[in-house]
């Protein structure tokens, strides 16, 4: 049995608050005390049960909600004693706003939801949200009293399927207008994988893999003429060219600061250039 630790272990406590949103996941909820604690009992002759009941208040939709949360533990024989404790569901503000990533790349052949101008949709590049207990809150929709909207700039076309435009943010707290937070969000679509190329080649040897190509000589010099072979390419969304280089391998003498001779060295040399347009591939 393989008992590697490849990364160490460290347990962490996170404190979050608790938000208007947050009410019926607290209120007269016995899984809320995995949240806001439980009080410990004891008994001189025995067990104890322990139980809760919640009340609210709340100035106004502006006003934070306090749950008054009484607990009450109670012996075999009917003896009781309580205890009060005040939860405070907050209302958030713009500071509690975590803003969507800054640049969202999105390959041109991606699928994505997309809104009626053909943008990609806030559901795939991101909304603005607010981290609860209850987990990540994207402000698609309002969040007790903070709204997000947005609004496009144009695009900037940067070639045939790609382009690049501008996501404005404006998260805004209804309860003092005053209270906005704006973020910048550029949104990329291109392609930005490469092409894959397999190149030329024949399996000579039978054994499953392509060997290098061979080309027959001259009977009257070491050389041949033939057209060049292109590699198979493919891309998942643009155009590609194949620019391709003729080499071979050349033994030079290596020279010392006395022009000795001290040894040799394999040089790899371009003898045949063809563009991507070029009419003919023969060399």
């Amino acid at each position: 049995i393989n008992t590697t630790v490849l990364w160490p272990r460290r347990d962490v406590s996170l404190t979050l608050p608790l938000y208007c949103e947050d009410f019926d996941l607290i209120f007269n909820n016995p899984a809320s005390l995995a949240v806001t604690g439980s009080p410990t009992g004891s008994d001189n002759c025995g067990g104890v049960n322990v139980s809760f009941v919640d009340t609210y208040s709340s100035a106004g939709d502006c006003a934070p909600i306090v749950i008054t949360r009484r607990f009450t533990t109670t012996d075999d024989k009917g003896n009781s004693t309580s205890c009060t404790q005040l939860i405070t569901l907050n209302r958030p503000t713009d500071l509690d706003v975590e803003f969507p990533p800054r640049t969202v790349p999105i390959e041109c052949d991606e699928q994505f939801d997309v809104l009626a101008d053909g943008n990609p949709a806030p559901s795939h590049t991101g909304y603005p949200f607010i981290v609860t207990v209850s987990g990540i809150f994207n402000l698609a929709d309002d969040y007790c009293n903070i709204g997000a909207s947005f609004v496009d700039r144009a695009r900037v076309n940067v070639c045939e399927g790609a382009y690049k435009f501008v996501r404005d943010w404006t998260v805004i707290d209804w309860r003092d207008g005053d209270n906005i937070a704006t973020d910048a969000q550029v949104i990329k679509v291109g392609d930005y994988t490469p092409p894959t190329v397999v190149c030329p080649g024949q399996d000579y040897d039978w054994d499953g893999d392509l060997d290098p190509l061979v080309f027959s000589v001259s009977p009257f010099g070491c050389t041949a003429s033939f057209s060049t072979p292109l590699p198979d390419v493919t891309d998942n969304c643009s155009d590609w060219e194949v620019h391709t280089e003729i080499v071979t391998e050349v033994e030079v003498d290596v020279v010392n600061q006395y022009g000795q001779v001290t040894g040799t060295r394999t040089d790899t040399v371009v003898v045949r250039v063809i563009p991507w347009n070029a009419p003919t591939r023969l060399v």
